[in-house]
Formats: C-alpha cells, structure tokens, sequence
C-alpha cells in the first residue's frame, strides 16, 4: 500500500489559534469573524463569566466559529455532518490555502501581537475497508508496527523541530493517528448490518512551543510554514 498524497486527504476542520501575553491582551480585532468574511455572523454568544465571544455563521461550505478571550483566539472551520458520510470541507490542501489566506489578512493584528501561534487539522482519508486503512498507517507510521489484526488503534506522537522560517523558533508538531469506521444501522434493529464507510483519521496540532519568541519574527510566514507543515505530515507521517 503506497502512503497517501495531500489530495487525498478531506479536511474536517481547519483551525487557527492566536496566544497573548498579558501585557498584550485584549489587543485584537473584536470584529475578526467580519474581517475574514466580509459579512457579520449568523450569531454572537458573550460568556460573561469567562469574557469570551463567540461570532458563528456558515462560511466556505462549513460552520466558522471565532472566539475571542482575554489572552487567546480561536477561528475554527468546521465541516457540517451529513449523510453517511464523514464530515468534509473538501481536500486539504485547497481549503487550507483559501481559508489560510483569509485568515493571515484578516488577522494582522493577531499576528502582531500573539506570543505564540498555532494550526490545528482534523484530516480523514478513504479507505476500501479496514485493512486499507491499517495498511495506510503501517506505511505513515515509521515508529510503530500497525498489523492489519489491530483493533482500537490511536497514536499520538509529538514530533518538534527548528522553523525554517527562524531557527530561534521551536515548532511542536503533535499529531493523533486513528482508523474510523461509520455504520449505517436500523432504528429498529441496532445489531443489523448495513452500509460502512473506512477511513484513516489524523487531528494534526502544529505549533510554536513555549518559550520561543517571536517577537521579530515574520508571523506572517511562519504561519504559511505552519500550513505547509500539516500538508507535509499527511503525507510524510511521523517520519
């Protein structure tokens, strides 16, 4: 079984997160979901007692979701279940570009002042069936043995090094490897066997560690390294 190339992988959710340093909180867009859209949100919750905003609306095919804190952002892209079917934004690496470049304009102010920064992915890839999708994470995952008789199986791996964007910078790239499969049951009777659907699942975390300043450095670029990191790690694995 060949590793997977970056088309083949369909993004679930597409994540970016900006951190502060006290001194610097509160030092944001507050209308960052209007930044990114061009359009106000379908809903805004304020959490009064933990001072975060929630701007929500639908955006790019999925829900977007940005929270803003004290000290913290958060702008999630997350696909809308459906069907039998996992959820899915489209292929990674076209809606990671889009919706990145949207983000890096929209966000220069987050950019600026964030201490550290981050990008999460939530990735699934089709498989035949289950050994397939053992298969394809035996060839991802160089530092395990993956038998296509394995049940349950979940790998988490933190694998962190320099940026290429500045080697003062450390980059943490976390990433959980798992095989999903989804079921089509009866109501009426649970134990029947219906239609499923296989597929590899990766939740990638790629950031900046703590500790690492970034104060002169092009956050800018280093969050395009961020998003080329992900596509890397679909297709690299753990290597």
């Amino acid at each position: 079984m060949a590793q997977p190339v970056v088309t083949e992988w369909r993004a679930e959710s597409v994540r970016f997160t900006f951190f502060f340093d006290e001194k610097d909180r509160g030092r944001f867009n507050s209308n960052l979901w209007n930044a990114i859209t061009g359009a106000e949100p379908q809903s805004t919750t304020n959490v009064h007692a933990t001072g975060v905003k929630h701007d929500q609306g639908m955006f790019l095919g999925g829900q977007l979701n940005v929270a803003t804190a004290a000290t913290r952002v958060d702008v999630i892209l997350s696909a809308v279940f459906g069907g039998l079917d996992f959820p899915n934004l489209g292929a990674v690496d076209d809606i990671s570009a889009e919706f990145g470049k949207l983000v890096i304009a929209a966000a220069a102010d987050q950019l600026e002042h964030a201490s550290r920064i981050a990008y999460g992915i939530i990735a699934t890839r089709l498989s035949t069936d289950r050994n397939e999708s053992y298969s394809v994470l035996d060839e991802l995952l160089s530092n395990v043995k993956v038998s296509p008789d394995s049940k349950e199986f979940l790998y988490q791996v933190n694998l962190p090094r320099d940026s290429h964007t500045d080697k003062s910078v450390m980059l943490n790239r976390l990433g959980r490897w798992s095989a999903l499969v989804m079921k089509q049951v009866s109501a009426d009777d649970l134990t029947s066997k219906g239609s499923e659907i296989h597929s590899v699942r990766v939740e990638l975390d790629i950031n900046t560690a703590q500790g690492s300043s970034l104060l002169n450095v092009d956050k800018e670029k280093l969050l395009t390294e961020l998003i080329n990191e992900g596509n890397l790690m679909l297709v690299n694995g753990d290597k």
